[in-house]
Parts: C-alpha cells; structure tokens; sequence
C-alpha cells in the first residue's frame, strides 16, 4: 500500500515538473556531449599541430559546461518556487476611474448573460435553516 502511494505520488510530482525537469535532464546531458565534443576537437588540433588554439577552446569548454551546470542547478533550486501573476498597476490612476471600470466590466459580464443566470444575481441565498422553515 506504501509504494503505491510513494509511486503515485512521485508520478504526480513528475508530471507536474515536467518541462523543467527535461530542461534539466538536456542540460546535463549538452555539459558531457560538450565535454566529449571537445576532447576530440583537442586529439584533432594536436593531430593537426595547431595548438595555439587551445588556449580559447578549453576556455570555451569550460564557460559553455559551467553555463550549462549552473542554469541546471538554478532551475532545480527553483522548482518549488510558486509563480504568483499578478496585475501591473498604475499607481497615477485615481479611485474613480478604478470603479468606472468595474462598472464598464460588470456591465460586460451582464450583457453576456442568460435571463436565468441575470435572475439568480439578484436573488438573495438562503440557508439550509430557511428552506428548512419556510416548508
């Protein structure tokens, strides 16, 4: 029962990270084929006796794996962060213009509604102990 509920959770947890852990996963995974890409690159300037260039590609190596390791790091520390939206607001707009546009919008939203839905708008709600007394 444990596990189940251990690899239920975990599946959850998978799906719900998704995209951030497969930035991660490629990540890693360009840091050791960049490794790998320029271990050849140097067999092939020493073959070649143009060792002057590797100066500029092992600094290359190690800027483009450490950019690649620390973005991977940044993005697991970040995982569990909660992303809030939030509105930009115009701090010069004055109270007024604030509710004309609530108006403007509620005016909106009750143009787009059905005669049925305008009704229960208006109707007041009742609780469980007014149904109760009114029978």
């Amino acid at each position: 029962m444990f596990k189940q509920f251990k690899s239920m959770f975990l599946l959850a947890w998978l799906y719900r990270f998704r995209k951030k852990l497969t930035a991660i996963i490629v990540l890693f995974v360009a840091a050791f084929l960049l490794d790998w890409l320029f271990s050849d690159l140097v067999d092939f300037l020493k073959s070649t006796q143009q060792t002057k260039y590797l100066n500029y590609l092992f600094l290359s190596k190690w800027v483009l794996i450490l950019l690649s390791i620390g973005f991977a790091f940044y993005l697991i520390f970040t995982i569990f962060k909660v992303e809030f939206k939030t509105e930009k607001k115009n701090k010069t707009q004055l109270p007024t213009q604030k509710k004309t546009r609530q108006t403007t919008a509620k005016k909106a939203t009750k143009a787009k509604l059905t005669e049925r839905e305008k009704s229960f708008l208006t109707k007041k709600p009742r609780s469980k102990a007014e149904i109760l007394l009114d029978r």
